[in-house]
């Protein structure tokens, strides 16, 4: 049964196709995606189904920017590259997202310890809670994409943000599982969901 709890983050930026953060891949931090490397391609290790709904229906939201919240944030990381930017009090961040695909699988125990067996991986474990170890489990890709800051006051777009292919995919947005060693040293994994923005379905 699907899940309604918001667990996909968005991209830190756009235009990353499918194969360059397969599903099983392992990443550091879910704010930059930086990348552990693991000594093979964990990917082939995947031994459950892989999901692939499609969604045709379009995202749309427009977030008022004296909310200032997780979503707020994350489209204002995406468009900026100065987060110091300021944004005008009387904007509205506007969204749209079309031609929508997931992809995701949950790991079995098998993968799990496949993942933490590796060399690049297991050295990161090992250093504990302050390296963060997180596992790819799903991916939504879009063929349509686009963001701006609208003036609400002028009408005045900036910042504005598109994708638009009619046969490549873009990821715009992701899900991890945290990967970290039990009291024992045993691995598992548990959803991590700090700052994501958008539904499973």
């Amino acid at each position: 049964m699907p899940s309604f709890r918001e667990s996909y983050f968005l991209v830190p930026v756009l235009g990353q196709q499918e194969s360059d953060m397969p599903l099983g891949s392992v990443i550091a931090d879910v704010t930059t995606l930086e990348r552990i490397k693991p000594n093979e391609d964990l990917s082939i290790h995947i031994d459950t189904e892989i999901y692939k709904p499609w969604r045709v229906p379009q995202i749309v939201g427009a977030i008022p920017s004296a909310r200032y919240d997780i979503e707020y944030s994350a489209f204002r990381r995406l468009m900026l590259d100065d987060l110091e930017e300021p944004l005008a009090p009387v904007s509205l961040i506007v969204y749209g997202i079309d031609q929508i695909k997931t992809r995701c699988f949950q790991p079995s125990a098998e993968f799990i310890a496949k993942a933490a067996a590796d060399p690049a991986v297991k050295s990161r474990l090992e250093i504990g809670d302050a390296a963060k170890v997180f596992v790819v489990t799903g991916v939504k890709m879009a063929r349509k994409f686009s963001v701006h800051e609208e003036n609400t006051e002028t009408g005045m777009v900036k910042h504005q943000i598109k994708f638009d292919a009619t046969d490549l995919s873009t990821i715009f947005a992701f899900k991890v599982s945290q990967l970290f060693l039990t009291s024992d040293g045993e691995p598992t994994i548990e959803n991590y969901v700090d700052g994501a923005i958008f539904e499973e379905d």
